[in-house]
C-alpha cells in the first residue's frame, strides 16, 4: 500500500509568463479593435487588475486562498491547504495532463476549484510522482499524448 504523500507547491515562472503575456495581448486587442474611448480605458484599468489578482494566486501562491501543498492519500481523503492555513478535503472531478502543466477540477465542501499545477512549480521529480499518483488513485487521467502515426 501507498503512503500518503504531500506535495508542496511553488511560484511558478511558466504561469507568471502565461499570465504576463495573455495580459499583453489582451491590452494590445483593447486598442487596436475600434471600441468607444471609455470601454478601452476601462478594459485597461480592469486587465492589470485581473493579471495580478490571477498571478497572486496562481503563479505566485500569495493569495490567502492560494492553494500551497496537495495530500494525496489512496484511501481517497485528499487534501489541499490554501496559504491562510486552512485545509480542506477535495475530491478530484477531472485531471488534464500534459508535460508541462497539470490541472485538476475538484469538488470541495465548501466550493468548485480548479488548480494549475505547472512543471516548475513542484520540487525535483514530484511533478512526474503527482501524475504517478493520480493514475494510481483511480482518477480518470486525461493526458494530451499525440499518438504515433
Amino acid at each position: 500500500m501507498i503512503p500518503s504523500r504531500r506535495y508542496l507547491l511553488q511560484p511558478s515562472n511558466l504561469l507568471t509568463l502565461f499570465w504576463l503575456v495573455t495580459a499583453c495581448l489582451a491590452l494590445v486587442l483593447a486598442w487596436d479593435v475600434q471600441l468607444p474611448l471609455v470601454l478601452q480605458l476601462g478594459l485597461t484599468a480592469l486587465i492589470p487588475w485581473w493579471t495580478v489578482t490571477e498571478l497572486r494566486r496562481e503563479a505566485w501562491r500569495l493569495s490567502p486562498d492560494a492553494v500551497v501543498a496537495l495530500r494525496l492519500d489512496v484511501s481517497g481523503e485528499h487534501q489541499l491547504t490554501r496559504q491562510d492555513g486552512t485545509s480542506e478535503i477535495f475530491e478530484p472531478r477531472m485531471i488534464y495532463c500534459s508535460e508541462l502543466l497539470l490541472a485538476i477540477s475538484a469538488k470541495t465542501a465548501k466550493r468548485n476549484c480548479h488548480l494549475l499545477v505547472p512543471r516548475d512549480a513542484l520540487l525535483n521529480d514530484d511533478y512526474r510522482r503527482l501524475k504517478v499518483r493520480l493514475g494510481v488513485a483511480g482518477i480518470a487521467l486525461q493526458t494530451n499524448q499525440s499518438s504515433p502515426v
